[in-house]
């Protein structure tokens, strides 16, 4: 049985959806080519969304440093940006999917939500009083599998 990195599939994922088209600058002008943007922002979404943080992963086997995956952060990275993306995956991930595999269900939760804590800089943190404090509520689906929330 073949794995494949989760890396490699945020990759193929960023790909197909035009991740970079989901980020526009803070300010009015960008120095750095699309295929930099993108693999720094792969590399920023990575770390925050698997709990490594960016000096984790900028001390990967990659051309970009901590300080560029931060700069790419502040300037590119916005939660309404994230919502934006997850959205278009999402959409293209329904698109996709095989209705004689799946079933023609919508995904409907279930209300058993588990808290995970999660890094503050990560875009879908929220303060949850109901838990005392910042993290992720993930609930299991139609099919038992665990959706972020």
């Amino acid at each position: 049985m073949g794995l494949v990195p989760l890396l490699d599939m945020l990759t193929e994922t960023a790909l197909r959806v035009g991740l970079v088209d989901y980020f526009a600058p803070a300010g009015s002008r960008t120095g750095i080519d699309r295929t930099a943007l993108a693999e720094r922002l792969i590399l920023c979404i990575f770390g925050y969304g698997t709990n490594l943080g960016l000096r984790a992963v900028a001390a990967g086997e990659h051309d970009h440093s901590e300080e560029d995956l931060r700069y790419v952060r502040s300037r590119y990275l916005t939660v309404d940006g994230a919502r934006s993306l997850a959205a278009a995956i999402a959409d293209a991930t329904f698109a996709a999917r095989r209705e004689l595999v799946w079933g023609a269900g919508t995904g409907a939760v279930a209300s058993d939500s588990t808290h995970f804590e999660a890094f503050d800089q990560n875009l879908f943190t929220q303060y949850h009083a109901r838990y005392g404090g910042r993290g992720v509520l993930t609930r299991r689906g139609e099919h038992g599998r665990r959706a972020v929330l």
